[in-house]
Order: C-alpha cells, then sequence, then structure tokens
C-alpha cells in the first residue's frame, strides 16, 4: 500500500498540476493527514480535459514517482455537511459520486442535479446554512421533488385562472368535453403494453393534459410556435392492395356526433349549417375544401386518408386547450382582427387543412367560417419556404433513410410476420405484395382507436398478442432508424427542418428587438413526416407519433435578467432538458436560453454539413 509521506501532503496539493492531483485520486495513495481530505474534493473541480489524461501519461507519472500502483485504501475522511460516516459506509463510493457531479459524467441524470446543487450552494452560502440532508443524492432528489411540487401548485392555479377566463369568454358555461363516448358494446384492448400504445397513439385522452404555458415567476411570454400531426383519419391504403375483412367508418359529422357526444362538434355544426353565405366569400380552393365537409345527417362513405369525426374533435379539443393555456398570457384580443394576431400554416391535404380548421374552432373564442382564410397552404410537409425547398442534400437523405426503411421490411422476421397477419386480415390475397408492418398497423389502430373488433376471416382472426407484436415491430424499426449518432434520419431531420427552425429563431429574435406587428401564435399543421424529423433535429428519442400529436416551442423573457429563453413541450410534456442543444446549458429555472437556440441554428447545426450556409449545407454529400 502507498503511503503518501505527511510532509510532502502538506506542500503539493496546493502546487500540484491537475494531472498529479487526478493521478494521486486514482492510485490509492493513503493519505496520512485527514484534514487535507475536505480540500481534495475541491481539487477534482478542475478542467474537464485535465480528467481525459492518457493512461499512458498515467504510467509514466506513476513510474518517474516511484509509486506502485495498489488498490484504493483510504483513512476515513471528515464528513461533508450532510454526509454520515454509518455502517457501511463506502470511502470509494463518496469519492466517485463527489467525482461524477464535479465533472458530468452522467449528463441526463447529473444535468439538473448540478443545477440543483449550485443553486442550493449560492443560498447556502448567503445565509450561513448547511446540507440539512445526509446524502448529497438525497437532498438534490428531495430538492428536485419539492420544485416539482410546486410547478404542480402553479399548474393548478393557472387551471384555475384559465377556467374562470374561459367561462367569461365562453357563452356555455359547458363547453369542454370530457371524452369521446363509445358504445358500451365496443371493443377493448386488455393487454398492458398494447393499451398503452393505443392510448399514446389514438390520443383521445391525453389531448386536455399538459405544461403549457406554465414558467416560474418572473417570465412573460411572448409567442408560442406549435407542430401538430392532423387528427385521426381514415387508412391511406383503404383495401387497394386487396380485399380488406369488411370495416365500415362513420364520416358524417351530424351522424358520429350522436355517439361522441361532443359540444364542440354540436357548435361547431351550427355554425356551418347558418354560414352559407360566408362560405362564397373564400377562394375557390377553400370554397371547394368547406363545401366538401360532411355536415349532412345522412351516414357518409368514407374515402382513404380522410379525417374522421373524432379528428375533428380531437383538434377542436386540443385549439380550446391551448386557448385557456396561451389567450391571456399573449394578450390576444377577443375582439373582431383576433386572428392577425395568429399565423396558421396547413400543407395541401385536405384533412391537415381541415385539422387547422377544428383547431381554429376550439382556440378562437368566436370562431367565423371567414376565419379559415387565415390558414395558409405550404406543398412541403417541412414547411420550407420557395426559397430553400430545392436542397439537394436532403433529397439524398430522404432516399438514404426510404432504403433502409425498406432494408428492414425485407428482413426474414418482418416478412413472416407480416404475412401471418395479413392472411388474417385480407379476404382476397393482396394483389401487388404482402403489406410491411407500418401498413398493417395503419389497419389495426383504425379499427382499435374506433373501440372496434379486430379483422377476421376465413383463416381466422388477428388477436392482441398479434396486434402487439406487430406494434413492436414498427417501433423497433423507427429505432434502428435512428440507431447511433448522425444516422440518415438525424441528418435528414436536422437538414429537412433547419429552414423551419430557423425561421422560428428569427421570429423570436425579431419579437426581442421591438418588433410589435409580427403575429404571437404560430400553428404548422402536418403529418407524421413532419413531427418525425422535427422531433429529430431536436436530438429527441420518441415512439412513432399518434394522432394530433404536438411539439410546442415557447419562447420566454425574464424581466429581471433580461434574457430570452425556450421551453420544449411534446404532448404536453417538458422534454427540454432533453432536447440536444439544450440539455447542458439549462439555466436555473430549467429553461433553455434562446442564445443556445440560435447558436445551434446559426453555426452548430449547419457545422455537422461542414458549411456556414444553409445552401453549402445543401451541397453535402452530392457527388461522392
Amino acid at each position: 500500500m502507498g503511503v503518501l509521506p505527511e510532509e510532502v501532503e502538506s506542500s503539493c496539493f496546493d502546487k500540484a498540476p491537475p494531472h498529479l492531483v487526478i493521478f494521486l485520486l486514482t492510485s490509492g495513495v493513503v493519505f496520512q493527514n485527514v484534514s487535507l481530505h475536505k480540500s481534495l474534493f475541491r481539487w477534482t473541480h478542475i478542467r474537464q480535459h485535465a480528467v481525459n489524461i492518457q493512461l499512458s501519461q498515467l504510467q509514466k507519472l506513476q513510474k518517474n514517482l516511484n509509486i506502485k500502483r495498489v488498490s484504493f485504501e483510504f483513512h476515513p475522511p471528515p464528513a461533508y455537511p450532510g454526509e454520515t460516516q454509518s455502517e457501511g459506509y463506502n470511502v470509494e463510493d463518496m469519492y466517485f459520486r463527489r467525482w461524477q457531479v464535479a465533472h458530468h459524467v452522467e449528463p441526463k441524470r447529473a444535468v439538473r442535479e448540478r443545477t440543483e446543487e449550485r443553486r442550493w450552494k449560492g443560498w447556502s452560502t448567503h445565509h450561513n446554512s448547511r446540507l440539512p440532508e445526509n446524502n448529497l443524492y438525497d437532498t438534490l432528489r428531495k430538492r428536485q421533488e419539492d420544485r416539482l411540487h410546486l410547478a404542480e401548485q402553479m399548474r393548478r392555479r393557472h387551471d384555475e385562472e384559465m377556467q374562470k377566463q374561459s367561462e367569461e369568454m365562453s357563452d356555455d358555461d359547458n363547453d369542454t368535453d370530457t371524452a369521446i363516448n363509445e358504445d358500451s358494446s365496443s371493443f377493448t384492448v386488455q393487454r398492458t403494453w398494447l393499451k398503452a400504445r393505443l392510448e399514446n397513439y389514438c390520443n383521445d385522452k391525453g389531448i386536455m393534459k399538459g405544461d403549457e404555458g406554465i414558467a416560474p415567476d418572473g417570465y412573460r411570454l411572448r409567442s408560442v410556435h406549435v407542430l401538430a400531426r392532423h387528427g385521426d383519419r381514415t387508412p391511406l391504403e383503404n383495401g387497394k392492395t386487396g380485399k380488406l375483412a369488411p370495416f365500415q367508418f362513420e364520416c358524417s359529422l351530424t351522424e358520429a356526433n350522436k355517439k361522441i357526444g361532443s359540444i364542440h362538434m354540436e357548435k361547431f355544426l351550427r355554425v356551418m349549417q347558418s354560414s352559407s353565405k360566408d362560405v362564397n366569400s373564400l377562394d375557390q380552393e377553400m370554397k371547394s375544401l368547406i363545401l366538401r365537409i360532411p355536415l349532412r345527417n345522412s351516414r357518409v362513405a368514407c374515402y382513404a386518408s380522410q379525417l374522421t369525426p373524432h379528428g375533428w374533435v380531437q383538434h377542436m379539443r386540443l385549439g380550446d386547450f391551448l386557448k385557456k393555456r396561451y389567450w391571456k398570457q399573449l394578450q390576444l384580443s377577443s375582439e373582431h382582427g383576433a386572428t392577425q394576431k395568429l399565423a396558421i400554416k396547413s400543407t395541401q391535404s385536405p384533412r391537415t387543412i381541415q385539422s387547422a380548421i377544428a383547431f381554429l374552432f376550439g382556440f378562437l373564442p368566436k370562431f367565423s367560417v371567414l376565419d379559415v382564410s387565415k390558414i395558409k397552404r405550404s406543398d412541403s410537409p417541412t414547411f420550407c419556404s420557395e426559397r430553400n425547398c430545392h436542397c439537394g442534400a436532403v433529397d439524398k437523405l430522404r432516399e438514404s433513410v426510404v432504403d433502409r426503411y425498406h432494408s428492414f421490411h425485407k428482413e426474414e422476421n418482418t416478412k413472416n410476420l407480416s404475412s401471418r397477419v395479413s392472411r388474417l386480415m385480407y379476404v382476397e390475397d393482396p394483389l401487388y405484395s404482402v403489406p410491411n408492418p407500418s401498413r398493417l398497423i395503419e389497419l389495426l389502430t383504425a379499427r382499435a382507436c374506433h373501440h372496434s373488433a379486430l379483422p377476421c376471416t376465413e383463416n381466422g382472426c388477428v388477436d392482441e398478442a398479434m396486434f402487439e407484436q406487430v406494434f413492436q415491430e414498427v417501433d423497433s424499426i423507427s429505432g434502428k432508424l435512428r440507431a447511433g449518432g448522425n444516422s440518415s434520419a438525424e441528418l435528414y431531420g436536422r437538414l429537412a427542418m433547419h429552414p423551419l427552425l430557423s425561421t422560428i429563431s428569427l421570429t423570436m429574435r425579431y419579437i426581442d428587438r421591438g418588433q410589435n406587428n409580427l403575429p404571437r401564435f404560430y400553428l404548422y399543421m402536418g403529418h407524421d413526416i413532419t413531427l418525425t424529423p422535427f422531433l429529430d433535429a431536436l436530438g429527441m428519442v420518441y415512439p412513432w407519433p399518434g394522432y394530433a400529436s404536438r411539439v410546442v416551442i415557447e419562447h420566454w423573457y425574464h424581466s429581471d435578467s433580461e434574457q430570452s429563453a425556450i421551453k420544449i413541450l411534446y404532448n404536453g410534456v417538458d422534454v427540454t432538458y432533453k432536447v440536444s442543444f439544450c440539455a447542458e446549458v439549462l439555466n436555473t429555472d430549467g429553461l433553455c436560453p434562446f442564445e443556445a437556440y440560435y447558436k445551434f441554428i446559426d453555426t452548430d447545426n449547419l457545422r455537422v454539413f461542414n458549411a456556414m450556409t444553409y445552401d453549402e449545407a445543401c451541397t453535402w454529400g452530392i457527388g461522392e
């Protein structure tokens, strides 16, 4: 066992270079002067590069000092405030925990804990206080629980205020749907995993929940940017590749609402049925789309990829929920001209435009058919502008993602699963090829989200175990596409979504500079192929987005520090700490400094493609 002489201890530590301190910490040297142990933790707060010492350097240093490598064995050091030397007290573990916190070796778990520790140290220094807990991590966890409890209190108080405001704005005190009603004889999933996954994907109950519009005291909301997927729809295929087992959707809004029982839908039907004159004032394309909305009482057959009555209600409820969260904070006027503070964009698909109409109906206190003229249409699912939509590198990366996606479908296990399940779904064999798991899951979820029984043919019935297996295969393929750093899917998301992310960033900067004529609420209504690259660009890990899923970027301003920050939510859950460019720079309130977002857009994201501008990045990989 190596023992460092006491006279060496007393003189070397204050002058020792970082490499030597780390070496002494990791070499198992026994310190005789226990009073120096308290300083040892301080010395480990050196720069990160000092930790990344090559093994050869350590060995060379060890040889020059003529100290033999031995196992850890320390005399018990004096405990820190909040630490006790109880039975089973492990000095090595204690030092390692301190080293972890000091050097950020557990970023996923320790980022928030380090932030809380810094806040506590500042407070304790000012108040001459000590850590009250017995363990450092217990202290941080307790403080995190207290913070979450405070956030919950803030949320309840905020909900109460929004409820009062909603009652003032609404003519009907019962203007909120509690749930989408179903027949008592409807099919119900029993398997635990599948049930939870379907709740996330069908997204009936999660729409009216979320932490939107909530921030610590001292912050003022300046703008909100929402990226959403359209609501529940009929399958894209609808039996084109073969004759499916019979299943009937009800697409008449009037007929369907007899089962759904949505108050939002009742009011919408009344408004639309009394607005025939206003429809004639719309442009021809929007007028045609409005006239195609199935309002009549008779049953209406659905066409492929049509927004269902459930999908309409989903976005009416989402709009109503976000109205209660944002209307007052963004100071959106309830008088004529309120839509001037809104910017609504949708892709050209009828289901996304209709979803945007449904959202507007729920979001505006007094909806008029003329308000749909506020919806601007985009030819691209990524909402790029005409100037930056033509990007060669984006096209190449998209092809790479599609090729890799199809390669997973060709694997033997996947093909066998698809073949086995499709035999139970098609009365006649598919005309072209066996559908892949993604197409099968689309047909299965269409039934499950409407609480209808799974399909049966003369070959048998699809059971819940098969359904779950197909869903897990789809999620597995999605995970494989995004496995590893800088996967083709992540690179595609980074580059394809750069124009939209840049637009959002510039809008926030202009608002910070005092341009008060800009809208304060932005909605982009798209598809799953809109949300997935956007989440990839943020560095998120996620399952296949469900109907009416949403990503919200909130723009906050702190009046005391005069600093802007952003908060990012996915389906109502704060995920700011998971975003790649925010995780390591969160402020003490858990928000992401706006400058970190701007730096990501301006330099860091483009640097991945060895470029300084977006036009340069669009040449990345071309000609290779």
